[in-house]
């Protein structure tokens, strides 16, 4: 009984320890100094996995006390080496300090080679398989959200966004998990930070064009923080073609507002957006096409090329439309069509008169 008690004691106490390094107040700490004049002496009590994600709280704090530089992340995965001893009999710990050294050389280099980058593609793949091997519990769902969260970061940066979106979607799944025991202003900060990056991911994303899981994700809290991007995300979904160039004309005045978080990732900048107008016109103009032909019962290619030509009056008369402009694609599109059957019995009958 009193061994128990003992097991239980040091449980508790490791629980709070690793509740305080997931509150905000953890940046407030120096966590080297703490693990090495506290933790450390009582860390052969603590469970391994336990132990491991205590480890991975340190080891950034270490990389990313050295801002991240190639020293930093060296001392930080020594940190790490030097304590896989104490985890090598528990798959999941293990398995948290690979996750963990993965996010540290993530944090050293944003600039990878094409070459260097489906490595770690290739890596992240082979620890998503060992992950989803493992026995179904909470220390696996645990390591495998982490996974989702390290390999979304990666992705963004290397703006590989069909990839960042699927796992940033899988990450905020478990955000209210992560998030249960902080306090109702972090909570919210943390929400708007990763419901920004689901939305911009989904945005930039080639292969994703149904914005609507979006729209309705938990995550997506309609505060003035995530307002302006979602209207963004609402334009493209209502194929609003008027209010997709007003967007455009004041795209420098808005995204500053849409990015005034610091905790976003720093590539998602106005410029950024400015360089890569040219493929969010494409991609509305895929999707409005799309939409339109659906309703209409049309195929796509024989709505592309009036949807492109109101695209471009709209884009020149912008300014001189008011309010919302309800478009009746359908009325358009069948009066078109009739015109081009009379041209084309028109032309019927010529030929057939001269013969």
């Amino acid at each position: 009984m009193a061994e128990t008690y003992r097991r239980s004691q040091w449980t508790w106490l490791t629980t709070i320890i690793l509740r305080f390094f997931n509150s905000e107040y953890s940046d407030l700490v120096d966590k080297e100094t703490m693990y090495f004049q506290f933790i450390s002496r009582f860390e052969r009590r603590i469970k391994p996995f336990h132990f491991a994600r205590i480890c991975v709280h340190v080891a950034r704090y270490i990389t990313r006390g050295r801002r991240c530089t190639l020293k930093g992340v060296a001392a930080g995965w020594t940190f790490l080496k030097e304590r896989m001893e104490l985890c090598k009999h528990s798959k999941e710990a293990s398995l948290m300090l690979e996750v963990a050294w993965l996010e540290m050389c993530a944090d050293g280099d944003h600039g990878f080679s094409p070459e260097l980058l489906q490595v770690i593609f290739d890596h992240i793949k082979a620890l998503r398989r060992l992950v989803d091997a493992l026995p179904r519990s909470n220390m696996k769902i645990t390591v495998s959200t982490i996974l989702h969260r390290v390999s979304a970061s990666i992705a963004c940066t290397s703006e590989r966004y069909d990839i960042a979106y699927r796992h940033i979607s899988s990450y905020c799944e478990s955000l209210p998990r992560f998030l249960s025991s902080a306090s109702e202003d972090h909570r919210k900060r943390v929400n708007q930070c990763w419901a920004k990056k689901l939305a911009i991911s989904a945005l930039f994303a080639e292969d994703i064009t149904d914005f609507e899981p979006v729209l309705v994700h938990p995550v997506m809290d309609p505060s003035i923080s995530t307002f302006l991007i979602l209207s963004v995300l609402i334009i493209f979904t209502k194929c609003d073609v008027v209010n997709f160039y007003k967007f455009k004309k004041r795209c420098a005045s808005i995204l500053p507002l849409v990015l005034e978080t610091s905790s976003i990732s720093p590539h998602f900048t106005p410029d950024f957006f400015k360089r890569n107008m040219h493929f969010l016109d494409a991609k509305f103009c895929s999707m409005a096409g799309e939409k339109i032909a659906a309703n209409c019962k049309m195929l796509p290619a024989q709505v592309d090329i009036h949807v492109k030509k109101f695209m471009k009056n709209a884009e020149t008369y912008v300014d001189q439309m008011q309010g919302d402009i309800i478009i009746d694609w359908e009325g358009i599109l069948s009066l078109e069509s009739a015109i081009a059957r009379e041209a084309k019995e028109k032309l019927v009958e010529r030929d057939t008169g001269l013969h």
